[in-house]
């Protein structure tokens, strides 16, 4: 199992830059919660990134995922619809746990 990183948001900055080819700068860190009812089924802090470079996108999301083959889960936000929380959606939605 990878361990998380001591700084997870150079980590995912670097993941970002590396996977992109774009600058990233750290925005905000927002926490993101899904249930139903009394059952929370998924807890987690969120990292927003700028990006500088890339053709389509302007922000990033990126959390730090258990039991994925990285830990580090990068998402670009190709549409100005998506935010934090439907980034985490859409990473549940598409059942990849390897990022």
């Amino acid at each position: 199992m990878v361990q998380r990183p001591h700084n997870l948001i150079e980590a995912l900055k670097q993941s970002i830059h590396e996977n992109h080819n774009c600058t990233v700068t750290h925005v905000q860190s927002v926490l993101v919660e899904e249930s139903n009812g009394d059952n929370t089924w998924w807890n987690c802090q969120v990292e927003i990134f700028e990006v500088q470079g890339h053709a389509k996108a302007k922000i990033a999301y990126g959390w730090w995922q258990e039991n994925s083959e990285t830990g580090l889960v990068t998402i670009l936000a190709l549409t100005p619809t998506l935010d934090a929380r439907k980034a985490v959606q859409a990473y549940r939605m598409s059942g990849d746990k390897s990022n």
